[in-house]
Order: C-alpha cells, then sequence, then structure tokens
C-alpha cells in the first residue's frame, strides 16, 4: 500500500513538472526562434499537451521508470529515464507526419522534452541528497550507537559498501574513511568520506582516529593478500572483517556481498580441504545445541558449520550484541525458515543468565560447544597479544 502511494504521489509530482515546464515553453516560446506554427490556436495547445503527456508517461511507464526506489537511484536508473523521454519526443515529433494538426514545430517539441526530462531529474536527484542528509548518521531511535569503521580498499566495492550503509538508518555500521595505497586517491574524497593513504604510518593513523572496526573490501585479493592486511591491520587494536560473499558461494553472484568475519579460509592460498562430517551430522542431527561466545571468529565458524548439520535448533549466546547480530542474520539469509535461530545477549561468567538460556533452549550439545568456545576465547587472546 505504501509502495503504491508513493507510486501515485510521483506520478502526480511528475505530471506536475510537465505541466509548469510546458506552460513556461508556451509563455516565453517564439515562432522565430523555435520554428513554431504561425498559427497557434487554443486547441492545439491543448491537444499538443494532452498528447504529449499521454506519451512520455506510457514510455516511463514501460521503461519501469516508476517501479524504481529513487532514493537509491544509480546513474543506471537516471539513464533509463532519459531513454524513457528520448523514445518518447521520437514519437511526438513522428506524429506530425500522420496526424499534421499535432504539429507543433521541431523547435518547441525538442524544447518541451528536454526541459521536462531535465526538471525530472534534478527533482529526483534533489530528493535523493535530502534523504541521504536526513538519514546520514541519525538512527530510527534517536541514538548513535553505530560502529565507526574504516573501509581498506576505495574502489567499487567500497564505494558500495560505504553508500549502503551511509543512506541506511537501520545500519549498525558508521563509515567514516577509506584507506587505500593507491597515491592517486590520497587526499581525495569518496562518497564524500576522505581517502587516506596505506602507508608505513596507517597503524598510527588509524589509533588516532575513532574506528572501531576495520573492513576489507577487496574481493580481488587472494588469500596472502588478505593474510597481510589482517596481520596488519590487527596491530590497530580494531576487529577485522571483510565484505565479500558468503563462504562457499563466491562464485554466485546471485547473492549479495556482506560483512562478516574473517575466517580461515579467506586466508588460504589455496582450496580449502573439505572432510567427511558423517559422524558430526549423526551428533548434532535433531539436537538444540547452544553456541557461547557465538559471535566470535571461532563462534561464529561453529555456528555456520553446525548449521550444516541440520540441528533442531541453534542457541547463540555471546556478550556483544553487535557480533550476535552479523551472524543471526548471515544464517538468516542462507537458510530463512529452514534453521531455528535463537539470540541471547550475556556473558558466561553470569551463571544466573547461563541458566535461564539453559532453561529455555534445553540445548544438548552445548557442553562440547562451550569447551570448543573456550579454546576459541583462549586463541583471541593469543592472537591479540601478539
Amino acid at each position: 500500500m505504501v509502495l503504491r502511494s508513493r507510486k501515485i504521489n510521483l506520478f502526480l509530482a511528475d505530471f506536475g513538472v510537465f505541466s509548469a515546464v510546458y506552460a513556461v515553453s508556451m509563455f516565453f516560446g517564439s515562432s522565430d526562434t523555435l520554428r513554431m506554427p504561425v498559427f497557434i490556436t487554443p486547441k492545439l495547445i491543448g491537444s499538443f499537451f494532452c498528447f504529449s503527456a499521454a506519451v512520455i508517461f506510457i514510455m516511463r511507464y514501460l521503461l519501469k521508470i516508476y517501479g524504481n526506489i529513487w532514493r537509491y537511484a544509480s546513474a543506471g536508473t537516471y539513464f533509463r529515464l532519459v531513454a524513457a523521454d528520448a523514445a518518447a519526443f521520437v514519437v511526438i515529433f513522428g506524429t506530425r507526419f500522420i496526424v499534421p494538426s499535432l504539429n507543433m514545430g521541431f523547435g518547441m517539441t525538442a524544447m518541451i522534452s528536454a526541459l521536462n526530462c531535465l526538471a525530472a531529474m534534478t527533482m529526483r536527484f534533489i530528493y535523493q541528497i535530502i534523504y541521504a542528509k536526513k538519514n546520514n548518521g541519525k538512527p530510527h531511535d534517536g541514538r548513535e550507537h553505530r560502529i565507526k569503521i574504516a573501509i581498506v580498499g576505495a574502489g567499487n566495492v567500497g564505494a558500495l559498501l560505504a553508500n549502503e550503509l551511509t543512506r541506511n538508518p537501520k545500519a549498525h555500521y558508521k563509515p567514516i574513511c577509506f584507506i587505500d595505497n593507491d597515491k592517486k586517491k590520497s587526499g581525495q574524497m569518496l562518497n564524500g568520506l576522505p581517502v587516506i593513504l596505506e602507508d608505513d604510518k596507517i597503524v598510527e593513523t588509524v589509533k588516532a582516529m575513532p574506528v572501531q572496526e576495520i573492513v576489507i573490501a577487496m574481493p580481488g585479493a587472494d588469500g596472502e593478500k588478505r593474510q597481510k592486511l589482517y596481520d596488519l591491520y590487527v596491530l590497530t587494536g580494531c576487529k577485522v572483517k571483510i565484505y565479500d560473499y558468503p563462504l562457499g558461494d563466491e562464485g554466485n553472484t546471485e547473492r549479495r556481498r556482506e560483512l562478516r568475519e574473517l575466517s580461515i579460509e579467506d586466508l588460504l592460498s589455496r582450496e580449502s580441504i573439505s572432510f567427511d562430517n558423517t559422524l558430526s551430522k549423526d551428533y548434532y542431527k535433531g539436537k538444540t545445541v547452544l553456541i557461547t561466545g557465538g559471535g566470535g571468529s571461532i563462534g561464529s565458524e561453529l555456528c555456520r558449520q553446525i548449521s550444516k548439520l541440520s540441528p533442531k535448533k541453534i542457541v547463540i549466546f555471546d556478550i556483544y550484541e553487535n557480533n550476535a547480530y552479523d551472524i543471526q542474520q548471515e544464517l538468516e539469509r542462507k537458510y530463512g525458515q529452514t534453521l531455528d535461530l535463537e539470540v541471547y545477549i550475556g556473558s558466561v561468567r553470569d551463571e544466573k543468565r547461563l541458566d535461564e538460556v539453559i532453561c529455555s533452549g534445553s540445548p544438548r550439545g552445548g557442553a562440547a560447544c562451550s569447551r570448543a568456545q573456550a579454546c576459541a576465547a583462549h586463541g583471541e587472546k593469543l592472537r591479540r597479544s601478539r
């Protein structure tokens, strides 16, 4: 219902723009400069207005101009609008040879078509700017709780990520800068964010900024390159993540890229080795599994692996809400309603809270996962202390 209302409002706005352009063109038009017919009658003005409006809006409808979400429109979307209006102009001007009574002259027809297209594009562009300014950094709940990130890679993928996060008021992340080793991009602005040069002092530079997490947005990088980037940016004390397709779906262009934890497969310079999970599947199938620290790097990987083994339910327990949210969204996108998933926030040191989670989920197999996560937590400490 809301979408239909927006389409109607956009159509009415376009009709108002066309009416204004048509009126201005008729008022300022000159028969000498625009080669208008000498005898312009009110009937011709009215007939040409109705015919032109009908052709323009039919062409826009056929090219699905009103099926776009213009707040996120790209250059391709604007090009389609230009194509629709150009096709409409050809039809309108060509009709003069079939119906002479609709001849308004080439100059006037071209001016009306060009100004109308320009005005429609300008209206949409202004709307995009206002929407972006209004929602940039202002979550729906009025609180600034988003995680500040630096994006490594000032390329197309990094720009798309920054654009998506900046315009989405529900996003959990707020990009504040790009990092790139291309000296030509250093000091420039991309999507309103500064591009910082990745030099020998980049670790100190990032430490001096309010950056909480580093996101690698370089899908073309191999495992060796990603390992070097991870080793470099982990020295900043920030959590390092990656923006890429889900593991196992790298070649599937139908899937969307997502922000996720770096896994061992991302850092391998070879194909990962697959093991026979028959015994594990027999153990976890049909069981409720509690994974403590499920939002961490190892805990989230446990969630991914156990999700493949047909468990009855997975219960994620983590002290950090954002980490738990990330793995929850990843699993829900991949499995949808086929995976029963619950998320609880709390600390394993809080025995009362942990008992509540265990009683509510009645997990079986949770002890094994808890021991695994204890190793994971120990591994995280060793990695951070390097």
